[in-house]
């Protein structure tokens, strides 16, 4: 808390000299309107979070997200760090073209994913939160997968798996076990 008070105090005490010296202009430097953002999201934190007496409430939680912003204070100081910013800065559409691209992948991987596994019923590891049953799921599904985050056990799930494939035209997602002859379930779908 009392460190959160130092830096509020600094910036503002910074803000008045700067606007002090450069008056008007002061708001023509992209910095200083970073500066000035900085330091109104860090008076309106320190506010709701003196107003709420210091509970952890979630909106003092969103606010604290301005303390984030001090760190790019930093980075017109430093010349090779202001350098790392500039490239980043200018590589951000290109950046969001390999985004858009990544998705549309995963969109295009998913519908295969949810043509061909649509109807497996659920195992061990293909459940309610990783199955290949709807568009939604799949596509969350190709990103863990993309991340290699247990990929293995689902794969593994898949190439265990052996008839009979679940019917969804019956209602309830459900298959004839052909030891037993009996219907049985697939397993709740998005519950």
């Amino acid at each position: 808390f009392w460190g959160n008070v130092f830096f509020l105090f600094f910036f503002f005490v910074e803000f008045l000299l700067k606007v002090m010296a450069l008056s008007v202009d002061y708001f023509k430097v992209s910095w200083n309107l970073l500066d000035f953002a900085v330091l109104v999201g860090s008076i309106i934190e320190f506010a709701i979070e003196i107003a709420s007496g210091n509970q952890g409430s979630a909106i003092v939680s969103v606010a604290r997200t301005f303390r984030i912003l001090r760190v790019f204070r930093s980075v017109k100081r430093i010349p090779n760090l202001r350098n790392v910013f500039h490239t980043l800065a200018l590589s951000f559409f290109s950046i969001a073209s390999v985004t858009v691209f990544i998705v549309i992948v995963l969109f295009i991987f998913g519908a295969i994913g949810r043509n061909v596994f649509g109807n497996v019923r659920q195992l061990e590891f293909l459940n309610r939160n990783a199955n290949f049953r709807s568009l939604d799921v799949v596509f969350f599904m190709m990103f863990r997968l993309l991340t290699l985050d247990r990929w293995a056990t689902i794969m593994g799930d898949l190439m265990n798996y052996y008839p009979p494939f679940c019917n969804n035209n019956q209602p309830g997602w459900t298959y004839v076990d052909p030891e037993s002859g009996e219907e049985k379930e697939c397993g709740v779908l998005n519950d």
